[in-house]
């Protein structure tokens, strides 16, 4: 595989060299990106391409699973998560031991939503439109964007309400006679969060990739739908990590730094700074568990935890609805940590 030429180089080290198209056009696989990173020398790759190089087009539990076994042998870490990052966007590969100060748990991207890689239907101004509603009927669209040939610019959306507007008026024969202006365009990395009320509000937006092209558009539907499967109990384990925390900062910060993975983190502010793996850690430390004078079984405890890390990973996807005993090992550890909330 072609090098990256000096004049390529960033002046800082600790600043990523950018994995090009044109390296992983001579790429042979994962490795020939791996093989680059060192310690302080991180690299910085397309998310499309990263998944492209374990053989997939889209993001899926396999290709991400690949990833993450790759780069857990060499020591190498993802920022952020495979399955959390802005598909059109890019992440960071670098050595585990320049993690550090790379902790804080990221947003969940627009995009992570749009897990099938659907693609995003639109029409140009001067579709007839008998041919918009075609296509609207046919793929069950409430509405369609009306782009131009680049899809870089929102000419406006035209909607079942706003063709029979447009046809009650008796003039309109064209999308752009029966469009509707004014919604609202994201970064397909912005943070899901922050856009929910914006999401209800108008009932849909459009996101565009870092190259300014509109790849897609997610709906209050989407929303409701991605809710249904797996954000009841995503908001669940949101508040059974923010009880672990509560808990372990009883302990001392020394403490809780001999659970690290990478015990010399600079600037560590206690759990809050800690992976759910490194929760587990700890609280399966029968030494811990005697200090905080838990009243319960710890092996039963720390087990049910156990399986909560391993559907919090997998929640991440938005992609499949929790099974039942997932469902109900975190209603256990919610169970035993409000009781301790309540001492």
């Amino acid at each position: 595989m072609t090098e990256v030429a000096s004049n390529d180089r960033p002046k800082a080290a600790s600043q990523p060299r950018i994995f090009t198209q044109k390296m992983w056009d001579d790429a042979e696989g994962l490795a020939d990106l791996l093989d680059l990173v060192k310690a302080d020398e991180p690299w910085r790759i397309k998310t499309s391409m990263l998944i492209g190089l374990v053989g997939y087009e889209r993001r899926g539990r396999r290709g991400v699973s690949r990833i993450e076994t790759a780069l857990k042998e060499r020591g190498l870490v993802v920022s952020p998560p495979v399955e959390l990052a802005d598909y059109y966007g890019s992440v960071v590969i670098s050595d585990i031991r320049d993690e550090r100060s790379r902790r804080s748990a990221a947003g969940l991207p627009v995009s992570a939503l749009n897990t099938s890689g659907r693609t995003l239907y639109y029409v140009g101004p001067e579709w007839s439109l008998e041919k918009v509603e075609t296509t609207m009927i046919m793929h069950e669209f409430s509405q369609l964007p009306i782009l131009t040939g680049k899809r870089d610019h929102l000419k406006g959306t035209v909607t079942w309400a706003s063709i029979a507007a447009a046809r009650r008026e008796g003039k309109a024969k064209l999308a752009k006679e029966a469009k509707v202006e004014g919604y609202f365009v994201a970064e397909s990395s912005a943070d899901l969060i922050d856009l929910v009320p914006r999401i209800i509000e108008d009932e849909f937006i459009y996101y565009r990739d870092p190259d300014g092209v509109i790849v897609g558009i997610l709906t209050a539907s989407d929303l409701a739908g991605a809710f249904q499967l797996n954000a009841g109990p995503y908001i669940r384990i949101g508040e059974i990590e923010a009880r672990i925390r509560q808990l372990l900062d009883r302990l001392p910060l020394p403490t809780l730094r001999e659970y690290l993975r990478d015990g010399d983190v600079e600037e560590f502010n206690g759990a809050t700074d800690m992976t759910f793996g490194e929760y587990v850690k700890a609280l399966g430390d029968k030494r811990v568990w005697a200090r905080l004078e838990l009243p319960f079984d710890q092996d039963v405890c720390v087990k049910t935890l156990e399986k909560v890390r391993v559907v919090r990973n997998a929640i991440m996807h938005f992609g499949e609805p929790v099974a039942e005993d997932s469902a109900q090992a975190i209603g256990h550890t919610l169970n035993w940590l409000r009781h301790v909330g309540e001492d």
